[in-house]
């Protein structure tokens, strides 16, 4: 017995699988044709051909690598700048006394606790409480 839409369904799930195929059918030729010499590439484009060429992995870590350590530096950086600028921004929210300062961290654990909510924090009226949205 077949539930009903079981045949949208299957047309879903092959056009799900076509996208994906088609998405990621460049990754893998493109990680096979990097195991390969030029001769190699010219007799077959897709399939593996032996001897395997890991040449071209030393190359390319020889024009990538000071790249790549400015990018973890930039990383590092940045993530001890934000984790230091929240740190301080949070003791500086629970320790002053600053109006409307409950109504800010309501607001902001309503939305870190849940991002996908549907609730409004309303700032025009600091005791109004949040307000649902009719969707």
């Amino acid at each position: 017995m077949t539930r009903k839409g079981s045949t949208q369904d299957n047309i879903y799930i092959a056009i799900l699988i076509s996208v994906f195929a088609i998405s990621v059918l460049p990754v893998i030729i493109m990680f096979i044709r990097s195991w390969k010499t030029l001769p190699q590439v010219g007799r077959s484009q897709i399939f593996v051909t032996l001897p395997l060429h890991y040449g071209n992995y030393i190359e390319a870590w020889a024009l990538v690598q000071r790249y790549l350590l400015n990018t973890i530096f930039v990383v590092v950086t940045s993530v001890i700048g934000v984790v230091l600028l929240s740190s301080i921004t949070a003791y500086v929210l629970r320790s002053l006394s600053i109006p409307r300062q409950e109504h800010i961290v309501r607001c902001h654990h309503s939305f870190a606790d849940d991002p996908g909510c549907d609730r409004v924090c309303s700032f025009d009226n600091p005791g109004a409480e949040d307000v649902q949205v009719e969707q």
